[in-house]
């Protein structure tokens, strides 16, 4: 697991300065065209990956991978892009409150828009679909590299989202990513000074 105070100073940033970092270390990671159902919702934490498969045969549940997600983790869920059907609603966001999961991304649909206001669980997705999964997709595999709007995501990697967006960084680049985020926004606070006063 990340260090929690790793988590917490990784939370007094934005995904534009960690965007900046990750650009000047040549690293991948921003998820492009995933976004947040909600306004004002931060997430931060470890990549619990969920990639999903078209149905045939064999139809496992939809939501079978929940009792091996930790609380604070990510759930990062790979459906290639899909957007004829949701493979996030209601159930799985209320379970995922109760087990303090940190908060989910989709490179896919969700729906039930209405509950995950109530719920106040964060939820960033490409899009929104009234449809439901359950006839069309299944869980392939749990915990293993997916791919998420174009950009390879382990288990383990840090995933951070605000309202601007969701950027992945890989766990071997947790902590210099984080070093030089903090020196460009330390730069860019020291710049703001000299010219506001």
């Amino acid at each position: 697991m990340i260090k929690q105070e790793i988590i917490d100073r990784y939370r007094q940033l934005d995904t534009a300065l960690i965007s900046d970092a990750m650009e000047e270390l040549r690293i991948p990671g921003g998820l492009l065209g995933i976004s947040s159902i909600l306004e004002d919702q931060t997430i931060c934490g470890e990549a619990f990956t969920v990639h999903y498969i078209p149905a045939g045969l064999s139809k496992p549940a939809v939501g079978r991978y929940f009792s091996e997600v930790q609380p604070g983790q990510v759930i990062v869920i790979d459906n290639a892009g899909r957007l004829d059907c949701a493979v996030w609603g209601d159930i799985t966001t209320r379970v995922s409150a109760k087990r303090k999961i940190e908060g989910t991304v989709i490179d896919g649909a969700c729906r039930d828009i209405k509950a995950i206001r109530q719920s106040g669980f964060p939820v960033f997705a490409k899009g929104k679909s009234l449809v439901s999964g359950r006839r069309y997709v299944v869980v392939g595999a749990v915990n293993v590299p997916i791919s998420c709007a174009g950009i390879l995501v382990c288990p383990g990697d840090l995933v951070f989202g605000d309202e601007t967006g969701v950027i992945v960084i890989p766990k071997s680049k947790i902590e210099v990513v984080l070093k030089l985020s903090e020196k460009l926004k330390a730069e860019e606070e020291e710049l703001l000074s000299r010219i506001l006063t």
